[in-house]
């Protein structure tokens, strides 16, 4: 008995098939309805070898990943944030986020009470309530901008990773001798209060 190939026009209705399958996990992968599961669990393992190469296009930005499809404009999307999501913003500012509260958002007209951990980006701490064991309360107009952008985006209850690039920080300047001038800060900060 000989081998007879497929018809080509046989193989339309499994070309659908595996393409619908590849969108459809691209679109739950984008919108984060994948969790933590692995993709071959939810589209089987031959599906998922095709489907992970358009997500090849995440790079690593200084320690953190960057998605370029999840860059946010500083004005729009911010009921879009999610947690576990990692985000740029238009100015530089990068964060992650560590949890998602669902208290209120600071203003740069509050006060906020926070626990952080500041650190430089080879991991030298530079600063931390968290270290000291003292949350901090400060009018948010009177911090860095990084801060003053990143915080809004947090309600109260939240913990984000911020990274934070030398223009959103210091500049050229040395506000003390543990933050080298022209420095990126890395900041986990802990959103308890706004007032």
């Amino acid at each position: 008995m000989a081998i007879q190939p497929i018809e080509t026009k046989e193989m339309g209705p499994i070309i659908v098939v595996i393409l619908l399958a590849i969108a459809a996990y691209v679109v739950m992968y984008y919108l984060g309805y994948l969790g933590n599961h692995p993709v071959e669990k939810v589209v089987g393992e031959p599906i998922a070898k095709i489907a992970k190469k358009p997500l090849q296009g995440i790079k690593k930005i200084e320690g953190l990943f960057i998605n370029e499809d999840e860059k946010l404009n500083n004005k729009v999307n911010i009921m879009d944030i999610k947690e576990g999501r990692t985000y740029e913003t238009d100015s530089g500012l990068k964060f992650e986020v560590l949890k998602l509260g669902n208290g209120q958002k600071p203003t740069l007209d509050n006060e906020v009470t926070v626990h952080y951990h500041g650190t430089l980006l080879d991991g030298t701490v530079f600063d931390s309530s968290v270290v000291r064991g003292e949350k901090i309360s400060f009018p948010l107009r009177g911090v860095i901008a990084g801060w003053q952008e990143g915080l809004q985006y947090m309600p109260v209850g939240s913990k984000f990773k911020f990274v934070i690039p030398a223009k959103l920080a210091y500049g050229d300047s040395s506000p003390s001798p543990a933050i080298p001038a022209g420095s990126t800060l890395v900041f986990e900060v802990e959103l308890f209060d706004v007032k």
